[in-house]
């Protein structure tokens, strides 16, 4: 659970230091601790949007990292920017 604020804490830093617009994230939300990656992005005043993901986007995930489930459902994309934008 901890590595979760270092993944918040990691995009606030690409956020505020590397003039990045946006971040995209495949997670599955009921995973122990993603609740506080959610509570960082919080804290440091970071905007997310969560959506379901397409049969594509879930194939291509499979692909590209293995097979990463068997149910789609359990997994909602993350559209993540700065608050200003």
């Amino acid at each position: 659970a901890e590595g979760a604020a270092y993944c918040a804490d990691t995009i606030h830093h690409f956020f505020s230091k590397q003039n990045t617009k946006e971040a995209i994230i495949l997670q599955m939300p009921g995973r122990p601790g993603f609740d506080r990656f959610l509570r960082r992005l919080e804290f440091w005043g970071i905007n997310y949007q969560a959506h379901n993901i397409s049969e594509t986007v879930f194939d291509y995930a499979s692909v590209t990292f293995g097979r990463i489930a068997t149910d789609r459902e359990a997994f909602k994309m993350y559209h993540i920017c700065p608050q200003n934008k």
